[in-house]
């Protein structure tokens, strides 16, 4: 075999022995070889050894990379780990694949990943490959093919590179969904040729039947789906599609009368197996859907999308079942293998699991749709994290207990530490078992929901947490546990969910049930399993898992909120409510299969609505008639003033109280009428007509006023794309689209005002999950814990600043968290915070700890840290994270708006709040930036104060209004219609430009046609006239094929479309970039020009201009940039905003005396004709490499700063009296800023 020859792979299946799997890796080519290993000479603990009932090595490369192959008694995925934690502490110098089986009928290929958790430990990630030999799949091969090595590849380190790339399940991820949406799409276009329904149902119907497919494709991997005679078959549902094609004599039929015999009849017990008979099918499928088990649970029940009557052809089919070597997408169900074992932080599987679903699901938005929905998947690790955090605080707020104490049992109840006994063992806690019996009390008792549940995400990860607890509590107390019982508990008892959408609702469903059934492989579930052909095994979550508009509560257009009438409510409702509470619990637990108990609870749920509001219609009316006798009784002193002799004063005090009463007399009518028009329009109770949190979760409200905690990653959409969240833009003119567009934003501002109070002050430029903010908090008992991962923009821009004074006025900000190594979202263009806030019993003055990580979280998330971080109460900065702590009356005060001198006597909470740049202070401000501020107070001034700044010039539709001055030429345009433009930051190579050097030019005509045409100007008239027979081309914000004169951001200018408002025009000579990368620049033009938006326009006050001109380009100025810019773009760019601009704190250019001025402007005018480099280059450092690997902030010294920068630099740090070491500092800073965000960018 040459060099380039590729290894001949051998079969996978006819691996039965170790020599036979020497073989295969032979043919993988690897260097290979057979020694036995003597296991208690490994050194690994007796637990370890126990399961282990052979060992061999494979394959060694001089001991950096090896094989091993290992028998061993179980193949679940924690005593993999039981025997790789140890035998990596042990051997921890080179990388390995471990080959397991117990008996050659399934093999596990293991590749372990070290993941740094702080300096000198590790933890161990298992990238598991599951091969069954009797049913091998595309994926399987297609991994051990990546993993072939060729000659010139017998290196350890290049074998060790194939094995992290071949074990990415997230190449497996993008696979499947590319498949998975080509096979949704081609069934829609299947559907939709029927003209049976509009899209949205035909979308649902198609993502219904995709996921009941794949229900089943998990469900066979148990052998739960059988032939006659009960024989298992791991392909079942590609063997019944096989024999539908050998005995069918109809087709097209396969789903009318195969599929709709099995799902709506086999699969829902025997009650329904009569109907089996009835079907068109042979006898011998008859035979094998009466063995099918009792799944229940409302995923194969009928429903109103089964009755619209689709016709579903037999080619669907063979795009599913089908696999065609040419065709990717053609039998992908096929070519994956599914797992039902879902994947956990340290624990992944190269296959199919029911994550990758809700990745898929949440994924397949298309490109422009997503741009509204806003959905993006939120990483394991992440959610682990916030499910803990937020327990940690909910079981701190319910026992009492320290969070010191708590912190170590909720974020490792069972240490990986200990050796080699993996969840065996309980955790060393300082928990005393009275304590440990509160901490189970409470997380018995805790209300978790998801306001925006997507696909389930949180609430399987707060299952996998709490069972974890309950797990480890139960070790503790010598308990047994029953694993599906106690998830089926966690379920009924402590999860709850909401979204708009129902596929999100249906795969939240999936999910969970697929949870349930992985416990189902327990030995101490043997008998439950046997029954599962009698008995319901999975529970039914319509109750628990809602569909609706979480932010939206209205009745016939009338904003709803009944969170305060539980208090009132009489017995009669009360009792109605533990009825409804049971009816929900018998109907969960599977108990009744009839579909009419559904309909039964809803119609329950509605009688419940409509005497909750009769009773406040009752009371309003009560409270009315007691003030109207209130009334009287303060009119009759009044009239009998002649004989009592009442003074004028006192008259006059009981006319005031007439009015105050009057006034809330008229208040509680309007209230009354309000409730009143509500219980009139109150009709049948389904899920499309209207969602109620109090009444869908009455249980909830009338047990604890809210709930304990909620959790979740609200939609990220932009406010100009928020809109009704169940309409579509596409057949919708323009102005009815806007339409609903504003009137749904009034919607959002009136619920929130429902819940909140008029006061609630909320920006309209507020993007969507800031609505989610005030609901989830609206949510909370007191004393409940809120935590949500969304945008960062809300700590720094403009509509962040009445969320942020909401917060600290009527909240308990807790944490807020950012991780500058790395960005948690991949697909979105948006940089992510994790927020913990608590609903406080009553207000007090306590510290919020702004968090940031420096290294991924899977890195830094030890209970050492979160213990240091928890306790800190001042500024701590380590190697992996900086806290900054920070008390609610700190953070008002910096928010406050100071225009007097005497103001600041008050207290801040009765000032008025302007906002603050919380995440440019508080996360990512060095120790520097406020050792600037000390030195600098009455040197520094905002640059709003000593100049005008203003955005540049924003066209709407650059084509027609950016030209060269050649195209101008060409065209005949006049010369007055015509600005010098600078339309790109790359046109200002140097600081100093020549306005007779820029070549482009902006169209400004303020004129109309007819006035063009009166005065001859007819080279701009036909520009105009052209321009108005041409259509826009597909823009990030602009659709295709729009007529230039009806695009949205120029029809409404006058004289005419083509006219651009004149502030946008007014041209000047100072410029500061708007969005940034590692370039820092302002120019300063000889003459006046205009930009494009991509610079900020300047104009100085007084005589200072070159000297500010001189301070805008220092390294000071781009320090302050980088620390207060807007990192929430997500791609590494940093924008800076014009508010932003104006509130830069930049050097007085009034303090410099005549000598430091002249020394100034000299400095500035050496640096200004050259070209500008990147940051790094001008401190010094090389230029930077794609990963920035080479750029280290400890290499920035004094001496190798530009020379004429270094000179600028100086005269401006020994103004604001820096030393040179603080000098230093400021550079060394300014690097890392920039590094760290564009590394970030580049993290997922």
């Amino acid at each position: 075999m040459n060099s380039t020859t590729k290894p001949t792979v051998g079969a996978i299946e006819s691996v039965s022995s170790p020599e036979a799997l020497v073989r295969y890796l032979a043919g993988l080519g690897y260097r290979t070889r057979i020694q036995g290993l003597h296991i208690p000479d490994l050194g690994l603990p007796e637990g370890a050894q126990n399961l282990m009932r052979e060992s061999l090595l494979l394959a060694d490369y001089d001991r950096n990379f090896q094989i091993y192959f290992v028998r061993t008694s179980s193949m679940r995925r924690t005593d993999f780990r039981t025997i790789l934690e140890p035998f990596y502490r042990r051997y921890p110098q080179g990388n390995y694949l471990f080959v397991f089986t117990s008996d050659w009928e399934e093999i596990a290929f293991v590749s372990p990943e070290r993941v740094a958790i702080e300096p000198g430990k590790t933890k161990l990630r298992l990238r598991i490959l599951f091969v069954d030999r009797s049913n091998v799949y595309h994926t399987d091969l297609e991994v051990l093919r990546n993993i072939a090595v060729l000659p010139t590849e017998q290196r350890a380190d290049l074998i060790w590179q194939k094995h992290l790339k071949a074990f990415n399940v997230e190449r497996v991820t993008h696979e499947f969904f590319e498949a998975y949406k080509f096979a949704l799409n081609f069934m829609e276009g299947e559907l939709l040729s029927q003209n049976r329904a509009p899209y949205q149902k035909v979308h649902s119907f198609a993502q219904q039947l995709l996921s009941r497919i794949m229900f089943l494709y998990f469900v066979q991997k148990k052998g739960w789906l059988k032939w006659k005679d009960y024989v298992q078959d791991k392909r079942y549902t590609k063997n019944l599609w096989e024999k539908y094609k050998k005995h069918t004599k109809k087709r097209d039929s396969f789903y009318s009368d195969w599929l709709c015999c099995l799902f709506f009849y086999a699969l829902n017990g025997p009650g329904k197996h009569a109907y089996i008979w009835d079907f068109d099918i042979p006898n011998e499928i008859k035979e094998s859907f009466i063995t099918m088990p009792f799944l229940n649970g409302g995923l194969f029940a009928e429903n109103e999308l089964d009755k619209i009557g689709f016709e579903v052809p037999d080619k669907v089919f063979e795009l599913l079942f089908e696999i065609d070597p040419l065709h990717k997408e053609k039998g992908f169900l096929e070519r994956y293998n599914f797992t039902i074992r879902e994947d956990t932080p340290l624990e992944v599987e190269v296959a199919v699991d029911p994550e990758m679903l809700g990745k898929v699901y949440e994924s397949l938005i298309s490109e422009e749709e997503r741009g509204r929905a806003g959905i993006f998947y939120t990483p394991r690790i992440e959610i682990d994290y916030m499910c803990r955090l937020s327990l940690t605080e909910y079981v701190h707020d319910a026992t009492g207990i320290p969070k010191e104490t708590l912190i170590p049992f909720v974020f490792e109840p069972f240490p990986p530490s200990l050796p080699g006994q993996g969840e065996s063992s309980t955790v060393d806690s300082d928990l005393l078992d009275d304590q440990l019996r509160k901490v189970e009390s409470a997380l018995d008792k805790v209300r978790i929901v998801d306001p925006a549940v997507g696909s389930a995400s949180f609430l399987v990860g707060m299952m996998n947490v709490l069972t974890e607890l309950h797990r480890c509590i139960n070790k503790r107390f010598d308990r047994e546990v029953n694993e599906f019982d106690l998830k089926s508990k966690v379920i009924r008892e402590n999860l709850y969910g909401v979204d708009v959408k129902d596929w999100a609702v249906m795969v939240g469903e999936l999910r969970l049930w697929l949870s349930l059934i992985i416990e189902t492989e327990e030995k101490e579930l043997i008998e439950r399993v046997a029954n599962i052909y009698q008995h319901p095994l999975l529970p039914n979550l319509t109750f628990k898992m809602r569909q609706g508009d979480s932010l939206v509560e209205e009745i016939a257009g009338v904003p709803v909120s009944l969170r305060r009438e539980f208090q009132y409510i009489p017995e009669r409702v009360k009792r109605k409510i533990t009825e409804l509470m049971s009816k929900k619990a018998s109907y969960f637990a599977s108990r009744s299969a009839d579909l009419s108990e559904k309909e039964k609870i809803e119609s329950l749920e509605n009688e419940l609505f409509r005497d909750i509001v009769g009773a406040k219609t009752e009371k309003l009316m009560k409270e009315i008639a007691k003030l109207e006798r209130q009334i009287r009784q303060i009119r009759r002193p009044v009239e009998q003033m002649e004989l009592i002799k009442i003074t004028p004063e006192q008259e006059n005090l009981f006319k005031q109280e007439e009015q105050r009463i009057k006034k809330r007399i008229e208040d509680l009518k309007q209230e009354r009428q309000r409730f009143q028009k509500i219980f009139e329009n109150i009709g049948e109770k389904t899920a499309k007509d209207y969602f109620l949190w109090e009444i869908d979760f009455a249980e909830i409200f009338n047990e604890k006023g809210g709930f304990d905690i909620v959790i979740g990653n609200p939609p990220y959409v932009r406010q100009e794309k928020v809109a009704p969240p169940l309409e579509t833009e596409e057949r919708q003119d323009a102005e009815t689209w806007r339409a609903k567009k504003r009137e749904y934003k009034d919607r959002l501002d009136r619920s929130v005002k429902t819940q909140w109070g008029n006061f609630i002050k909320i920006d309209k430029k507020s993007d969507l999950y800031v609505y989610f903010y005030y609901h989830g908090l609206a949510l909370l008992r007191p004393g409940g814990v809120f935590c949500f991962i969304n945008s960062n923009s809300w700590l720094d821009v403009g509509y962040g600043a009445p969320l942020q004074e909401f917060l600290l006025k009527n909240l308990q900000p807790l944490y807020i968290i950012d991780n500058q190594a790395k960005r948690s979202f991949k697909e979105s263009d948006v940089n992510t915070v994790i927020v913990a806030i608590k609903r406080p019993k009553k207000m007090g003055d306590n510290p919020i700890r702004f968090v940031t990580y420096k290294k991924p979280f899977d890195e830094v998330l030890n209970p050492e840290n979160l213990i240091e971080i928890e306790g800190s109460p001042e500024v701590r900065s380590t190697e992996d994270y900086r806290v900054f702590p920070i008390t609610r009356k700190e953070l008002l005060k910096d928010g406050v708006e100071l225009p007097e001198e005497e103001t600041l006597l008050k207290e801040p909470a009765h000032l008025p709040y302007i906002g603050s740049k919380w995440g440019g202070k508080y996360l990512r401000a060095p120790d520097i930036f406020f050792k600037i501020l000390e030195k600098g107070e009455g040197k520094l001034v905002r640059l709003g104060d000593i100049a005008e700044v203003y955005p540049g010039c924003y066209a709407g539709i650059n084509d027609f209004f950016y030209l060269t001055f050649d195209e101008a030429k060409q065209l005949r345009i006049e010369d007055e219609f015509l600005i010098p433009l600078i339309r790109s930051p790359e046109q200002a190579k140097a600081v100093r430009l020549c306005r007779d050097s820029v070549r482009t030019t902006v169209f400004a005509c303020s004129m109309s046609k007819n006035e063009l045409h009166r005065l001859k100007k007819f080279g701009a008239l036909d520009y105009i006239i052209w321009g108005e027979n041409q259509v826009t081309r597909k823009r990030q914000k602009t659709a295709a094929g729009i007529p230039w004169p009806k695009v949205e951001t120029v029809k409404r200018r006058k004289p005419g479309w083509w006219s651009i408002p004149n502030n946008n025009l007014t041209p000047t000579t100072v410029f500061m970039l708007y969005v940034m990368n590692d370039r820092f620049i302002c120019p300063l033009v000889d003459k006046p020009v205009v930009t494009d938006r991509c610079f900020h326009r300047v104009f100085p006050r007084g005589k200072f201009k070159y000297e500010l001109a001189s301070i805008l380009n220092s390294t000071t100025c781009a320090f302050y940039i980088s620390t207060l810019g807007r990192w929430n773009l997500g791609q590494g760019a940093m924008k800076f905003e014009t508010i932003d601009a104006k509130q830069l704190l930049v050097l007085n250019p009034s303090i410099f005396t005549s000598t430091e001025r002249e020394r100034l402007l000299s400095a500035f005018e050496r640096m200004a004709t050259r070209e500008i480099k990147s940051i790094f280059e001008e401190l010094g450092l090389p230029k930077p490499n794609r990963d920035y690997s080479n750029i280290d902030s400890q290499d920035v010294s004094l001496d190798k700063v530009m020379p004429d920068r270094r000179e600028l630099d100086r005269i401006i740090f020994e103004a604001l009296g820096l030393t040179e070491e603080e000098q230093l500092e400021v550079y060394r800073a300014v690097v890392e800023l920039v590094k760290n965000r564009l590394v970030k960018a580049r993290s997922v």
